[in-house]
């Protein structure tokens, strides 16, 4: 169900009159552009700061057939007084009338149902629709955190059962979707936003080891040694809040993943220093004092075969090929300190 789309009696367009978040916490905001009333301004204004007459309207906007007034009534306003109860209820139902239009809720004598005539943008129905078409990237922006995540209502503990039940779905579904999409992103080489969306998903469930396992390789995917160092105190960070937080010790794969960086790491910098000695050779044999030299000049060494990335292995069959490379390299970089 989504208002985006809404037409009236007459078969016209609806223009949405506010955006209503619910997902990473909870918001109403007005949208730009549209044409209201002072009433109805000030109506949206004064709606906004009202978190159990925005719990209604969210409960309305997923329920799929007209609900009981007493339900209602029981679920946001349990420990008062029925009469009172229902009184506060009517008042919620005037007040979103008031903000989003007379048919924005279509009500009877004993049951409430959200029109799909209300003028809103709801970030649920919108993940919902784009999960449902298959629409991952866009789904993956719109969940910006749990459903109310930090919000509760006093005295509604029904209400707070149905949000957990319906905060537990939206995460399921999110979850879901990250499992196909963070691979997916990586087989891009893709590997920021793969990390950044696996870090979201990881947020869901700390001690989802899936999760771990596909932020540790989305940040080690470029295999430098930055990459790789910061995969490894990503997984130190890990280890310590679940340790901190969960008296529990990561998933053996995710161990046994950070082991492999840091040993991949230990290769890099075995690297780097056989590079290192490579260029004080090539340095001597033509008479050159390095540190006179604009190395950064030329960046990259290269070589007939293309460019030679510092985080290239060097072979010990290929240590003279390597030798003559960083030779012209430097013969190169003498030429363009003389220039």
């Amino acid at each position: 169900m989504t208002s985006a789309g809404a037409t009236d009696a007459a078969g016209h367009l609806i223009a949405p009159r506010a955006s209503v978040r619910a997902l990473g916490g909870l918001a109403l905001e007005p949208l730009t552009g549209v044409l209201l009333t002072d009433a109805e301004s000030r109506a949206l204004e004064e709606l906004a700061p009202r978190r159990r007459k925005l719990a209604l309207l969210l409960y309305l906007a997923d329920q799929t057939r007209p609900v009981s007034r007493e339900l209602l009534a029981t679920l946001l306003w349990s420990e008062d007084p029925p009469e009172r109860a229902r009184h506060n209820l009517t008042e919620a139902l005037s007040h979103i009338r008031r903000a989003f239009g007379g048919d924005a809720i279509a009500s009877r004598v004993q049951d409430v149902q959200l029109s799909p005539q209300c003028p809103i943008v709801y970030d649920v129905w919108q993940f919902d629709a784009a999960t449902d078409r298959g629409a991952l990237d866009e789904a993956a922006a719109l969940y910006t955190g749990p459903f109310l995540a930090g919000v509760f209502l006093d005295r509604a503990p029904a209400f707070d059962d149905w949000a957990a039940r319906e905060r537990a779905r939206l995460s399921g579904r999110f979850v879901v979707l990250c499992r196909t999409l963070v691979p997916r992103l990586m087989s891009e080489g893709r590997w920021s936003d793969a990390a950044t969306l696996a870090e979201k998903w990881l947020e869901e469930d700390p001690e989802d080891g899936d999760a771990t396992v596909a932020l540790l390789s989305a940040i080690a995917s470029p295999a430098t040694r930055s990459a790789l160092g910061d995969a490894i105190e990503r997984y130190r960070r890990l280890e310590t809040r679940l340790r901190a937080e969960f008296d529990t010790e990561p998933d053996e794969r995710v161990s046994q993943l950070s082991a492999q960086h840091q040993a991949a790491l230990v290769g890099r910098h075995r690297v780097a220093q056989q590079r290192g000695l490579v260029l004080q050779r090539a340095a001597a044999l033509r008479g050159i004092d390095v540190a006179e030299v604009d190395l950064a000049r030329l960046g990259p060494r290269h070589g007939a075969a293309g460019a030679v990335d510092d985080d290239d292995d060097v072979h010990e069959d290929e240590g003279l090929l390597e030798q003559q490379r960083t030779g012209r390299w430097l013969d190169r970089a003498v030429g363009a300190h003389q220039a």
